[in-house]
C-alpha cells in the first residue's frame, strides 16, 4: 500500500481547523510529527494518512491498533 501525505491545508480541512491551528498543534507536539519531503532548504512538510488516522482515533478515545 502506498503511503499518502497530507499537506497543512489537507490537514486542516480534515481536522474543520486553520492552518494556523495545525502550525499551533504540531509546534506543541499535540499533532504526530510531520515527514519532511525534499532538500532541506525547500522541504515540504507533510503528515502521512496513518499517523493521522491514528491521532483521530486517540481522539475520540479509542487505542490505535
Amino acid at each position: 500500500m502506498k503511503t499518502q501525505y497530507l499537506t497543512k491545508q489537507q490537514l486542516a480541512n480534515r481536522l474543520s481547523v486553520t492552518p494556523r491551528t495545525v502550525d499551533n498543534w504540531s509546534r506543541s507536539g499535540f499533532l504526530p510529527p510531520p515527514v519532511k519531503l525534499g532538500v532541506e532548504m525547500q522541504s515540504r512538510v507533510r503528515w502521512t494518512s496513518e499517523a493521522i488516522e491514528g491521532f483521530e482515533q486517540r481522539l475520540r478515545g479509542k487505542t490505535a491498533a
